[in-house]
């Protein structure tokens, strides 16, 4: 019988879940090892990693989900896997029932394929009256001569009293008067000299084929009494090979009572299949699904390093700029306010001071700096090789 696993795709789809369980592990594991950068967060007594910020209620909800989906499948297999067993059980019987003996046993398997074939009861049957015909026929010819043994006795001197005197005289066991009726069922009273010689010379001659007949009925009776044992072998054998397929008959009834119970329960199996399947499959996508997000963590975490060192990079160019810009300006400043101061030396008491009310003033002073609260948080500083790693994994693709 088929593995359940094949035969429902149970174990395809556990495997899924596996694997994709294990890229999330995977994706996991590099956020355990990937550290957040000291300077991102130096209100933080302790080092974090990318997955402190994993939270563990959807992991744990799904793992959760999983494993119940993946015990109601277990718990459904159990039961069909005792049905199974129990079925294969019956069927191991009936198949003994059946078989009756051990299939080794290579000569009475030949044995019972000939009988198979044809029966051995009619020629046996046959053998055993072809057996008692020519018994039959050997003690008629016994029975013959002992009754010329008799009539020969009679006629002899002193034969009638040893005749009478002989127990067996009333009852010869052969089914033969003794006192040897002729054709009118009388004894004939005389008998010739030459009817008497006649009947010696008979018994004379038969005398030395006595002992061959009584031989024969006896190899007869020996072959009937072999004939005899194998047909009640036979007869025994078949008797038995009735008494199992009647055993087994009733075997196989009780057998079909048990499977309609079989039938249900592999049907209820796969209806609760159908519908863990569909929520196997469920939970293969929001790992996969899981797994992406975290990997994207991981990618966004990289550009993110990128991002503060270009950040941090452009702050100080416009410092520079600034910085730049705000020394050209002082300069400007100076040199103006110089311009003004020998101007007026040189003219001004020339001029009413009423004719302009600037003419007096200082230079506008400008200031090059940051916006207040532009910049909350200062622009943390990454490590290079972090950077470099970063910027590698990013080149990758990842």
């Amino acid at each position: 019988m088929r593995s359940l696993s094949r035969l429902t795709g149970v174990q395809s789809h556990i495997d899924s879940l596996n694997a994709a369980s294990s890229q999330l592990n995977d994706t996991f594991s590099l956020l355990r090892d990937t550290t957040v950068e000291p300077t991102f967060r130096p209100g933080d007594t302790e080092p974090k990693s990318l997955y402190d910020f994993v939270p563990d209620e959807s992991v744990t909800a799904l793992h959760e989900s999983i494993k119940a989906s993946i015990d109601r499948c277990d718990e459904a297999h159990n039961r069909l896997q005792a049905t199974l067993d129990e079925f294969s059980n019956d069927m191991k019987n009936l198949q003994q029932s059946l078989i009756g003996r051990s299939t080794d046993d290579t000569a009475d398997q030949a044995n019972e394929e000939r009988e198979d074939e044809q029966s051995p009861m009619p020629q046996d049957y046959l053998s055993l009256e072809g057996n008692a015909t020519q018994m039959a026929s050997l003690l008629q010819d016994l029975v013959k001569h002992y009754d010329l043994c008799v009539t020969a006795l009679r006629h002899t001197e002193g034969g009638g009293e040893a005749i009478a005197a002989l127990p067996e005289a009333q009852d010869s066991g052969f089914g033969a008067d003794v006192t040897a009726p002729n054709n009118e069922g009388q004894m004939p009273d005389e008998m010739s000299e030459t009817e008497r010689h006649d009947v010696l010379m008979i018994l004379a001659n038969d005398a030395g084929e006595v002992d061959d007949v009584v031989s024969d009925i006896r190899d007869n009776l020996a072959s009937m009494e072999e004939g005899l044992v194998a047909v009640t072998i036979y007869i025994d054998r078949l008797r038995s090979r009735s008494a199992t397929l009647q055993q087994s008959l009733h075997l196989l009834a009780e057998v079909a009572t048990h499977v309609p119970a079989f039938v249900a329960a592999a049907e209820d199996f796969l209806v609760l299949w159908d519908e863990e399947k569909s929520e196997l499959s469920s939970r293969v996508e929001e790992l996969h699904g899981m797994r992406e997000i975290y990997e994207s963590f991981l990618s966004a975490y990289d550009g993110l390093m990128i991002e503060v060192a270009r950040r941090r990079n452009v702050q100080k160019q416009m410092e520079k700029v600034a910085k730049e810009a705000m020394g050209r300006i002082e300069q400007l400043h100076e040199d103006e306010v110089e311009e003004r101061a020998a101007f007026r030396s040189e003219l001004a008491q020339f001029l009413p001071s009423d004719i302009w009310p600037g003419l007096d003033d200082s230079p506008v002073k400008y200031e090059v700096k940051a916006v207040e609260g532009a910049e909350a948080v200062s622009i943390p500083r990454v490590s290079k090789e972090r950077l470099s790693q970063a910027l590698k994994r990013r080149k990758a693709g990842r």
